[in-house]
């Protein structure tokens, strides 16, 4: 069976799927839509920019797992076109002690951070280096071999249930 014909196989309807078929669905309209979203992620101009510790919130409690979990939050003032904005960290801790502690040496140094921010979104925020070979070259190239692969298996699935 030619690779035309494999296609056509994909379109027509079956005895298994009474309509275009799922298969179908899943790689015309799926695949787009994931590669279109990896992306609008993954090539986004980030500006690298300082920011410093504007506020460190009171310790909060709560309880997970049935274990005590202390939080507070940091919120960090950055400059983005000559506007203020906030980005807010939540940092959770196990112990009280150690909660204390980091919020003491958060409040007595003048801390500040690297921070990343998407330059027609200025709201938008990373403290991780988006820049990471990983999500930019691997995730996307990963994506599209198990599509490929996909892709491959559904048309020899297609195959198997139209053979008489």
């Amino acid at each position: 069976m030619t690779f035309k014909e494999q296609i056509i196989g994909l379109l027509k309807p079956s005895k298994y799927f009474p309509r275009i078929s799922l298969r179908f669905y899943i790689i015309v309209i799926g695949y787009p839509i994931a590669m279109y979203y990896a992306y609008k992620e993954y090539n986004v101009e980030w500006i690298e920019t300082k920011a410093n510790l504007a506020e460190c919130s009171s310790i909060f409690e709560r309880t997970r797992n049935k274990r005590p979990n202390y939080i507070y939050y940091q919120k960090y003032q950055y400059q983005a076109d000559q506007k203020a904005y906030y980005l807010k960290i939540e940092s959770s801790y196990f112990s009280l002690d150690s909660c204390q502690k980091e919020i003491n040496r958060l409040m007595s140094n003048n801390t500040e951070m690297t921070i990343w921010y998407d330059n027609s979104q200025p709201e938008v925020t990373k403290y991780k280096d988006p820049k990471n070979i990983l999500e930019q070259a691997i995730i996307p190239t990963g994506l599209t071999i198990i599509t490929f692969i996909l892709f491959r298996w559904l048309l020899l699935s297609a195959y198997k249930t139209e053979r008489p």
